[in-house]
């Protein structure tokens, strides 16, 4: 009879440790990636300061400075979303713009492929 009970009883421990080590190599869910970071214009920004004097709300501008130009074809190209960022978040960058010139600078620069101005309305991105 004792010779049961210990063979009960070791079988219990040794069930037991045999879901300890299981339960000791489980794996935790893997970790969810981070999510993109939002993308940082103001440097890309900074690149087109040439076209400041043209969109400014208070110049009398009428054709953008030499080097505008090449700078928002640049800009179109690489992040058209940071146009947006311009158009939206002016006051972060301590300047009033007008906004018909701003829209009207890729006509003004002759570019044939310019960004659709729907691409702002669904836009999240944030400046630092």
């Amino acid at each position: 009879m004792a010779s049961i009970r210990l063979t009960a009883i070791l079988g219990t421990v040794m069930a037991v440790a045999v879901l300890l080590v299981g339960a000791s190599t489980v794996q935790p869910p893997p970790v969810a990636a981070p999510g993109p970071s939002p993308l940082d214009c103001k440097s890309y920004l900074l690149n087109v300061s040439d076209c400041l004097s043209y969109v400014e709300a208070d110049s009398n501008a009428t054709e953008p400075e030499r080097g505008c130009c090449p700078e928002l074809a640049g800009l179109v190209e690489t992040h058209p979303i940071c146009l947006c960022q311009l158009l939206t978040n002016t006051p972060r960058f301590g300047i009033q713009i007008s906004h018909s010139k701003a829209l009207n600078l890729p006509a003004a620069c002759g570019l044939i492929t310019t960004p659709s101005t729907n691409m702002c309305s669904v836009t999240d991105t944030v400046l630092y």
